[in-house]
């Protein structure tokens, strides 16, 4: 008996029947789990799984696609709204779909008002120009100059911290005073102050002593009037006070702590009055609107108007807004001075760094070839050479100047000068920065276009000195006079006559 053979086919993948002749359909049946739908790719397939699934089949559940961060250099992973995958939230500096690339942060620009962009890689530093601030220069320094002011409310009966950041070349220089309303003796009061170049800060009551601490300022380098950004923090619980200061760069933005107890910039004192009444006057900052209140509380402050620029400033924590004051008076949108001295008036000149005082040696300054520069912050006053002339320029002072029949020159005393008349006991022992050119020219028939105003008297004037010469056998040279009194001095027949 013979067996029968039967001969069973052996297909390869993808074909089906008898002879194999028939393409299988790789979807059929499906072989995708838990709901996934089947997709045919030629001989193959491929499983598109419901969102919380994956794998071929889609046979596992599915993790979180953030799980082991792929994103670097500190991104932040984050889910796309389905699950399916993740997209990275890159610092500063970086890019790359994993954050895996170093980009150029300056690019493009960040930064504001003329700003310079420094690439650190990562990151970036924006360097501000003179009169900006800020991580982005989006914030300006506020110029003051003589006469001008700010008003704020007044300070806080009992507990006072002030911080300020300012730059000035003005050793003597009142930053903060809040007074109370009382007049024709002291009254309570709060002052911050430079003195010398020394902060100074003070308080006291009506029926009280002045109470005062006194910081920095023992030599040339440490003067808080050397141009340099400074921060004072003075700060009064009841009757403890407390001063300190800092040196400070990136345009007033990064300032050197006082380490506590450093004597070098920290003093604390006690006083005998806890509680203030400043009968809701306000605080003023960087001047006054008169001499007045200095008149009527003699012996609370020794300096008048602050010539420079200020940072910032705080009150027991709350920055105050500098563009939006109760009141105000010359203040300038920006601080308006270079870092440059402004006694570095060309590359040959030399430059004393962070001094009052430079010593000039080009003919081509303002003060001449053997004159000495005054740093007046934002312009300068000169020693002129062979002479005790103070004026802002040298050549021009001392040229002579013709005037005509009929011609004269006369001068008008400025409300800074008067100022100083009435704060005589402020500038008795007047330095070099308060021999000012206050006088307001007028000039008629001059035939020389010279700066007339480097004639005017920079101080209450004690004596006169002049030269001339004329063919006249009589004119009038000078006359001055106030409601009461009057000085001249005139040729009458050749002779001159003073009286």
């Amino acid at each position: 008996m013979v067996d029968r053979v039967v001969k069973v086919s052996m297909c390869i993948d993808g074909f089906t029947g008898k002879k194999c002749e028939r393409r299988q359909d790789p979807c059929s049946p499906n072989p995708c789990r838990a709901g996934g739908s089947c997709r045919r790719q030629g001989y193959d397939f491929q499983c598109i799984c419901p969102p919380a699934r994956e794998g071929r089949l889609c046979e596992s559940e599915k993790g979180d696609a953030c799980d082991g961060n792929p994103c670097r250099n500190g991104g932040s992973c984050r889910e796309s709204p389905d699950g399916s995958s993740f997209f990275c939230l890159c610092r500063p500096g970086y890019r790359g779909n994993h954050c895996e690339t170093i980009a150029d942060s300056c690019r493009p620009n960040p930064c504001l008002n003329g700003g310079l962009c420094v690439s650190l890689k990562p990151g970036y530093r924006c360097s501000c120009t003179d009169s900006r601030h800020g991580r982005h220069c989006e914030k300006s320094t506020f110029g003051f100059k003589e006469l001008s002011y700010m008003t704020f409310p007044p300070l806080d009966a009992s507990t006072n911290d002030i911080s300020m950041i300012f730059a000035t070349t003005k050793p003597d220089a009142l930053l903060v005073y809040n007074f109370g309303a009382q007049t024709g003796g002291r009254s309570d009061f709060v002052a911050i102050e430079l003195v010398n170049g020394k902060a100074v800060f003070s308080y006291g009551g009506a029926r009280t002593a002045i109470t005062s601490v006194t910081v920095g300022g023992n030599t040339e380098d440490q003067s808080l009037a050397n141009g340099e950004w400074h921060k004072i923090t003075a700060t009064r619980n009841g009757r403890v006070i407390s001063l300190s200061v800092a040196l400070c760069t990136e345009n007033g933005d990064v300032c050197q702590e006082c380490r506590p107890g450093d004597k070098q910039c920290y003093a604390d004192d006690m006083g005998p009055a806890g509680t203030l009444n400043f009968n809701n006057q306000p605080m003023f900052v960087g001047g006054l609107m008169s001499a007045d209140p200095i008149l009527e509380r003699p012996g609370q402050v020794s300096s008048d108007d602050l010539v420079g620029c200020v940072h910032s400033l705080a009150v027991n924590g709350r920055p105050l807004n500098l563009t939006n004051p109760l009141r105000s008076r010359g203040i300038d949108p920006t601080c308006g001075r270079t870092s440059r001295s402004p006694c570095a008036a060309s590359p040959s000149t030399f430059s004393t760094e962070n001094s009052d005082s430079t010593s000039v040696s080009s003919q081509s300054s303002v003060c001449g070839s053997s004159g000495v520069c005054y740093n007046r912050w934002k312009s300068v006053s000169c020693m002129c050479e062979n002479s005790n002339l103070i004026s802002p320029n040298c050549y021009e002072a001392l040229e002579p100047v013709t005037l005509t029949d009929g011609g004269f020159i006369e001068f008008k005393i400025s409300e800074t000068h008067r100022r100083m008349q009435l704060l005589d006991t402020l500038y008795g022992g007047s330095t070099l920065w308060r021999l000012r050119n206050e006088v307001i020219k007028v000039k008629r028939f001059a035939t020389t276009g010279s700066s007339l105003a480097n004639l005017a008297g920079n101080q209450p004037p004690k004596k006169i000195s002049l030269m001339f010469r004329t063919l006249r056998t009589s004119g009038l040279i000078f006359f001055a006079a106030t409601n009461k009194d009057y000085t001249s001095l005139e040729v009458n027949t050749s002779v001159i006559y003073y009286c």
